[in-house]
């Protein structure tokens, strides 16, 4: 027989849980509708304008309107959604402004973290690394393969810095620009210019030197954004301009 002090424990114990069990479900579903949501928006099937209807996207997932909820406010925080009033949300339109300030944070994130790993983590892992890099820079700089092994590479060293805010922020914004990516990079006309200076870039990070480091990021960094800008002014074009003459 136990006491009613300890009936009423095992009450609250079981409601707690019970109350657990309910929030793990619905987070895990608003995880599985961000990730059918982001996939769509990086494989272009919600290109930039596009009108979002919660109802309609809880139907199609067969889930109810509060998971598709904590998704699309999640997305509108990282970037990818945006709220009008009247109008509802719509995919983020963006233009050079945007592309440029993504830039700017990647390079951000990228010297902070070069100034974390470089030296003994760098040189750890220095082969693997190196053989990533050969890689990247046998491929084109507007190609598609060049876009994921340049990713590939960047990731595995910022996870070298060991900090999971700086890596979970660099990921957030490496996920924005390949969404950025999907409407630029793989729409230009072939360049095909050649950026082969990652082996270079790996060499100086091993040196354990955090300023020369960061140096090498921000000018290795510089060149794609360069490279990318002047492509934007050469065509005067914005993002959404060069969709619609597709």
């Amino acid at each position: 027989m136990i006491s009613r002090e300890q009936a009423v424990e095992n009450l609250r114990n079981g409601v707690n849980n019970a109350r657990k069990t309910r929030q793990k479900s619905r987070h895990s579903l608003a995880d599985e509708v961000y990730s059918v949501l982001l996939q769509m928006l990086i494989n272009k099937e919600l290109p930039p304008g596009t009108v979002l209807n919660r109802r309609d996207i809880a139907k199609k997932l067969s889930v109810s309107v509060a998971p598709v909820l904590e998704a699309v406010i999640q997305l509108e925080l990282e970037g990818y959604l945006v709220s009008i009033p009247r109008k509802g949300t719509i995919v983020a339109p963006f233009g050079l402004q945007e592309i440029y300030e993504h830039m700017i944070m990647r390079e951000a994130l990228e010297c902070q973290a070069s100034r974390l790993y470089c030296g003994a983590p760098v040189r750890k892992h220095y082969e693997a690394l190196l053989i990533q890099a050969a890689n990247l820079d046998s491929t084109f700089i507007n190609g598609e393969g060049n876009w994921d092994l340049e990713y590939e590479f960047h990731g595995n060293l910022v996870e070298l810095c060991e900090s999971e805010m700086l890596i979970n922020e660099f990921n957030r914004v490496v996920r924005l620009g390949t969404f950025y990516g999907m409407y630029y990079i793989y729409t230009v006309p072939g360049k095909e210019k050649m950026l082969k200076n990652h082996h270079e870039l790996l060499s100086l990070l091993a040196k354990g030197d955090p300023d020369i480091a960061e140096k090498a990021v921000r000018e290795h960094l510089s060149t794609s954004k360069t490279m990318l800008l002047d492509e934007f002014r050469k065509n005067n074009m914005s993002v959404l301009e060069m969709e619609k003459e597709k």
